[in-house]
């Protein structure tokens, strides 16, 4: 990935998290942009989002979904880019597994503490 793409990432993953804060709060979750890939030709961009706490998610993202225009239209008011990339919501299933992995070693700690 070239310097000025990781730029234009960081630059998208700040802007949108800012939005999203102040704007889009969804039932006492926490929804936080994990990565944003930016394609090369700047058109597309993909927003990875993490949801706290996990059981909303669902209702999060398709809260995020429905009002995804009044998203696109803030975010493209908020930065200067030669074009203004569509935003493509992901959710981001590492921190789900992370967390049931880590449930795993501590069931197996406590195994071994039993024993």
């Amino acid at each position: 990935m070239s310097d000025r793409l990781k730029k234009v990432n960081k630059l998208i993953k700040e802007s949108l998290s800012r939005i999203i804060e102040e704007d889009f709060v969804y039932d006492k979750s926490f929804i936080t942009i994990s990565e944003v890939r930016t394609s090369p030709d700047l058109r597309v961009t993909q927003v990875f989002l993490s949801v706290f706490p996990y059981d909303k998610k669902d209702g999060a993202l398709q809260y995020l979904e429905d009002n995804k225009k009044r998203l696109q239209e803030q975010f493209g008011k908020s930065i200067i880019l030669k074009y203004t990339p569509k935003i493509e919501i992901v959710f981001d299933e590492s921190f789900e597994y992370e967390s049931k992995v880590e449930d795993l070693f501590k069931k197996i700690e406590r195994g071994k503490i039993n024993d």
